[in-house]
């Protein structure tokens, strides 16, 4: 299997952490996002963002779903937001940038639905890198293991202690990326960032 680099350029990691598994039925529960950029065998973290999100009800929500993210009420009654205040500035921020994530589709899903309900205006970002499909299935099929963020994470050493928790979930995305990275090609790139 031909492993894709990410693209140089900007570039801006995201992670969603929700109420269930499905964008049509639940909701987001806070995001992550780093944006940096790429240029040859460097790369650099300039924005971070992190935010939990108020959110509108937890009818639907899963009880695996709450207790993996663990939700609590009084905390987020203390430091959420409404969605419609936590999504423009990751909406503003992948405008222009290649949107990097672990299983893309779903954040963007999430992403993109949110923004439709809160009647904000949703640019699709120019460029779409997926970590799980360009490295970590490659690397999963490399170790005989599983292609879960955590597992390969534990495999590679990073720290996932606080897995789910989205702006952990964009650290071990951008670690894993690179050193999956170097794994499958052998290329180093000289990364700074968290």
């Amino acid at each position: 299997m031909k492993v894709k680099a990410p693209p140089d350029g900007p570039f801006v990691i995201v992670d969603t952490e929700t109420t269930g598994l499905h964008c049509s039925e639940h909701e987001i529960l806070q995001i992550a996002a780093v944006a940096g950029e790429i240029v040859d065998d460097y790369a650099a973290i300039y924005w971070t963002y992190n935010q939990r999100v108020i959110p509108e009800s937890l009818d639907s929500a899963t009880s695996h779903a709450l207790e993996v993210n663990r939700y609590d009420p009084v905390v987020w009654e203390e430091t959420a937001v409404s969605l419609y205040h936590a999504l423009p500035p990751v909406i503003e921020a992948i405008a222009d940038a290649t949107f990097v994530g672990y299983n893309a589709s779903f954040d963007l899903g999430f992403l993109r639905v949110g923004a439709g309900l809160e009647g904000l205006t949703w640019r699709e970002p120019p460029r779409i890198y997926d970590v799980f499909r360009e490295l970590g299935k490659p690397l999963s099929n490399k170790r005989g293991t599983s292609a879960k963020l955590v597992v390969l994470c534990d495999l590679l050493g990073i720290g996932t202690e606080e897995a789910h928790d989205a702006l952990v979930d964009v650290r071990m995305t951008w670690r894993l990326m690179w050193l999956a990275l170097k794994e499958l090609t052998g290329k180093e790139v000289v990364h700074e960032g968290f």
